[in-house]
């Protein structure tokens, strides 16, 4: 069936439109990057493409296209809305920030950007979600080793497969910590920045997930991913990074899933004041 982009349209542009008030509130400006940008090693998904001999990205992933634009040390907070193509014709939505630079430690910029996001969901009357924030160096601590097996235990982390790891040739002791990290979700961590962003928010919405894990090159260390009630998969995630010797982070929303899960919230609250 084809798709009715004029009406999908719509339904994204009132759900921006909510979000982008939340951004500016918080005094992010927007940007907008162009469609198509020369071919870059730090340039991440985008459709590869060739015109003249020369090669190019349409549509890329957005944190990695500012990054490999950024000319100058400025911080800068600011938000987009950009459809972002997954190496084919099909994109998603997305409504994202990123936090770049500044004085905020790292623990103050994470509790802020984690504040907004909760912001923006509370604006679109979804109140029953969780923040699940992890921690990439938890597990490169790990396996800080020289294992041959590095890839499988980093899918088997992703895909939280107890199986997988227990059938890795690993020391016994490296299995079980192993294990036991993936095990770990709650309220509490042992991780000095997730502990500090967990008691100065003192937020149920927050939980401490170390199977969450994004494997974006860039990201550094604390990555959270968003979750929502009646929503098979995660509606946004992001973390922190390095660039230029500067602290950041940024997050992206999907912005479809956001705005299907909003326009069933109306419909409910409708349903319950007939």
């Amino acid at each position: 069936m084809q798709k009715d982009n004029i009406s999908n349209s719509f339904k994204l542009g009132k759900t921006a439109r909510v979000i982008r008030e939340a951004f500016y509130e918080r005094g992010y400006s927007e940007i907008f990057l162009p469609t198509i940008d020369r071919y870059s090693g730090r340039l991440r998904e985008g459709l590869k493409t060739a015109v003249n001999n020369e090669f190019y990205v349409i549509r890329p992933d957005v944190t990695s296209h500012l990054l490999a634009n950024r000319i100058n040390d400025d911080e800068l907070k600011i938000f987009y809305v950009s459809e972002v193509l997954k190496g084919s014709v099909e994109g998603q939505w997305q409504i994202g920030a990123e936090w770049i630079g500044g004085e905020p430690g790292r623990a103050s910029r994470i509790g802020e950007m984690i504040d907004l996001i909760g912001t923006i969901l509370n604006k679109l009357a979804l109140t029953d979600f969780s923040i699940d924030i992890g921690s990439i160096k938890a597990w490169e601590n790990l396996i800080s080793g020289d294992f041959a097996q590095r890839e499988q235990i980093f899918e088997a982390i992703k895909t939280r497969s107890f199986s997988a790891i227990e059938k890795l040739s690993l020391p016994v002791q490296i299995r079980e910590k192993l294990l036991k990290n993936l095990r770990t979700r709650g309220s509490v961590s042992d991780d000095p920045t997730i502990r500090s962003v967990i008691e100065s928010r003192q937020d149920r919405n927050i939980i401490v997930d170390l199977g969450t894990i994004r494997l974006f090159d860039y990201y550094d260390d604390i990555v959270i991913e968003i979750y929502t009630k009646n929503h098979s998969r995660a509606i946004g995630g992001g973390g922190e990074y390095i660039n230029q010797g500067q602290q950041c982070f940024g997050f992206a929303l999907d912005l479809e899933a956001l705005a299907d899960l909003s326009r069933e919230s109306d419909d409910k609250g409708r349903d319950n004041n007939d």
